[in-house]
């Protein structure tokens, strides 16, 4: 059979701006598996290549779009084959390779957060990945090795490739006891970051890691293998879960204790820039197309407060009583001399304000920051000008400097807010959800059925029940379904956020 779809490229656009597109543009049956790479006329295009070579230059040449485990005998694989246009793109599918749902738990042990030593205001996860595997019928042990003779699935974290090359992860060990087949990662990632409140001098911001499976093809490159997420009922700390403080924590972790959420916060928290709103993530399983691969931990952290409040606030105040000397004197004070003075404050203003002013041009708003900067410099101006100009009149610089006055209201009215947003994103969250102890899972003894469930088939209206009853929910958002968890309020934890 044959389908067209198109996407519109412009002459800087790179082979990874394209792929980047498609995911955006395409739906996933589109494409030949979830982990692919270019071939264009027998040569392939590593991940490297792609972010250097402009698609424009290859206009007018065939494209194979692969499965990376389709390297040899590619024309007897099924795939996709692209032919770039100048505006368009057109697909070529032959029939589809038969899917087989593989049930896998993905354990994520999270140690720390610390700064990115190589991005400003960035940040780096530690933990550790457990990869539980049940073989089945469908395939082979065979089929589940990649290229470095590990048991396990390739994972895309934030939609980038992670593997030792990148040293996103990298294997520590793999085992397998009768049918289980366990791998162990070293996780060291970087987070996406995005403001949730940014209102001077406070911001909020949410640091995710998605995790993605990706779908391999056995070793006859017949069968697609599909990563089938299976969550452990019994206990969430077995999908999820805080490596707790080695020493100076009780076991008792039903007991919401201010000290003891301290504790793993001061564990948690390694960056110089930001500090948690809480330590316990926010986390979602996402099942699109009765396939569940994919999985988000995220976290809320605050960057500078106080360090604002101190670099910016106060020295505006002391602008602001400095102007207001600086107005009473405007009668007496030569115009040279007042707009030297008045030309001193307002470099001063432009220097301190420079952090305020939204940071990415991804939302042309005007929020209350813009706002609060344009007000702040239209009061410098009125206050700016002098007496002589309008018959002696001071009244317009004594109008500005009231309004530059009137701009502390926004610090103010923005701490409230900030205290609020705090609040509710602390009472999201259940110690015990990430914290406790629970029995592990023994592949030898334990059975796997009686252990995990699979989230694709739990989300049927027929089972969501026993999603509830074991603290999650279903959303649904268009054709995509989020599995969360429950949402409560901690019975100590205070509602107030820190402020540093």
């Amino acid at each position: 059979s044959e389908e067209s779809g198109y996407i519109e490229i412009k002459p800087d656009d790179t082979l990874a701006d394209v792929r980047r597109i498609m995911k955006e543009d395409w739906d996933d049956d589109m494409f030949p598996a979830s982990d692919w790479f270019f071939q264009a006329d027998g040569m392939r295009y590593t991940e490297n290549q792609e972010e250097r070579k402009k698609a424009w230059d290859l206009i007018g040449s065939d494209f194979k779009i692969l499965s990376r485990k389709q390297i040899q005998k590619t024309e007897e694989v099924p795939s996709s084959i692209v032919r770039v246009k100048v505006d368009d793109v057109t697909v070529e599918k032959t029939e589809e390779i038969p899917s087989i749902k593989v049930p896998v738990n993905n354990f994520f042990l999270l140690k720390h957060i610390k700064d990115h030593p190589e991005q400003d205001r960035g940040l780096l996860i530690i933990g550790t990945f457990i990869q539980l595997i049940r073989g089945t019928n469908e395939f082979e042990k065979e089929d589940l090795i990649d290229e470095n003779n590990d048991m396990c699935f390739q994972y895309r974290l934030n939609d980038e490739v992670a593997n030792s090359n990148n040293g996103f992860v990298s294997v520590r060990r793999s085992e397998q006891t009768n049918n289980i087949y366990k791998t162990t990662f070293d996780v060291r990632a970087p987070l996406e970051i995005e403001a949730i409140f940014d209102h001077f001098p406070f911001r909020i911001v949410k640091a995710s890691l998605g995790v993605e499976l990706s779908t391999m093809t056995d070793r006859n490159n017949v069968k697609r293998l599909v990563p089938d997420l299976q969550l452990a009922m019994k206990a969430k700390t077995s999908n999820i879960a805080i490596q707790p403080p080695i020493i100076g924590i009780k076991k008792e972790y039903d007991d919401y204790r201010e000290e003891v959420t301290e504790k793993i916060d001061q564990k948690m928290d390694r960056s110089l820039k930001f500090y948690f709103v809480t330590p316990f993530p926010k986390v979602n399983y996402t099942v699109k197309k009765n396939d569940c691969s994919k999985f988000e931990v995220s976290f809320y952290l605050v960057e500078m407060g106080f360090s604002k409040f101190i670099k910016i606030v106060l020295p505006m105040l002391l602008i602001f009583i400095m102007n207001t000397f600086h107005v009473f004197t405007n009668t007496v004070t030569d115009t040279d001399n007042y707009l030297g003075n008045s030309a001193a404050f307002a470099l001063t203003v432009v220097f301190l304000l420079e952090s305020v002013v939204p940071q990415t041009v991804k939302k042309n708003d005007w929020g209350r920051n813009t706002v609060y900067v344009i007000l702040v410099f239209i009061s410098l101006m009125l206050s700016s000008i002098p007496a002589n100009f309008i018959y002696n009149n001071p009244w317009p610089a004594f109008f500005g400097n009231g309004l530059f006055f009137l701009t502390f209201f926004f610090p103010c009215y923005n701490f409230f807010l900030f205290q609020s947003e705090c609040s509710k994103l602390k009472s999201r969250h259940f110690l015990h959800d990430f914290i406790g102890e629970s029995k592990k899972f023994k592949a030898g003894t334990d059975s796997y059925e009686e252990n995990f469930s699979s989230i694709h088939s739990l989300c049927k209206n027929k089972t969501r029940n026993h999603f509830e009853e074991n603290g999650y929910i279903v959303e649904t958002e268009g054709k995509i379904e989020l599995v969360s968890y429950k949402s409560g309020s901690p019975k100590v934890i205070s509602n107030s956020c820190k402020i540093k």
